[in-house]
């Protein structure tokens, strides 16, 4: 990517989907995919890089921006038989260095599930390390990951006023909310995930 600008996107939900045909009518798949497409193809200049599951490699050529972009596309991704540590750790490693170039301008995340989402990070009461569900680890927890280890600020999308706040062991809070309505949100956040009972929150 030479050193262009970046800017990541992504939901805090399942994959992005930009096959229309796979399109759920409640699920929102066509707002997330068609705000990104139109994001990408109207910065040409600036590389969009997807940190959710998505199907940008199945797609015709052609039919999305070229900047548009997958985390996912190396030889390193994770697939069904990685283990799960590795797969937590992906994101965060496959861009950190482009944190430390400082080519990351902006990270634009669509709002979502809320549950822990990081597998070996958040213990509970007893000292053990809390269960998470296997979606919440597949698609959630490498963006939460990423955004924790990166502390870079990012902008939430809430589609749905349900989701008004991040996973249970993300430390770091969105620092602009765009949603349908104008309102305060109190955003309930950890400040440290070992110590996931002691939140605080940002208006």
């Amino acid at each position: 990517m030479n050193n262009r600008k970046i800017i990541l996107l992504g939901k805090l939900a399942n994959a992005v989907k930009f096959d229309n045909k796979k399109w759920s009518g409640n699920g929102g798949d066509q707002d997330v995919a068609l705000t990104f497409e139109a994001i990408a193809r109207n910065n040409p200049d600036i590389d969009f890089i997807v940190i959710s599951r998505n199907d940008i490699r199945k797609q015709p050529y052609g039919k999305l921006p070229l900047n548009l972009k997958d985390v996912y596309n190396t030889e390193k991704a994770p697939h069904s038989s990685t283990s799960d540590l590795y797969r937590r750790d992906y994101v965060w490693e496959t861009l950190s260095k482009y944190v430390k170039k400082g080519q990351i301008i902006d990270i634009i995340l669509f709002s979502g599930m809320v549950s822990t989402s990081q597998l070996g990070i958040v213990r509970r009461k007893d000292g053990k390390f809390a269960k998470i569900l296997n979606m919440f680890g597949m698609y959630i927890g490498p963006i939460v990951r990423f955004l924790n280890m990166s502390n870079l600020p990012w902008k939430m999308i809430m589609t749905d006023i349900r989701y008004d706040r991040s996973p249970s062991d993300c430390t770091n809070p969105p620092k602009v909310i765009y949603a349908q309505y104008d309102d305060v949100v109190n955003y309930d956040y950890v400040v440290d995930w070992l110590k996931p009972e002691e939140k605080t929150h940002v208006t």
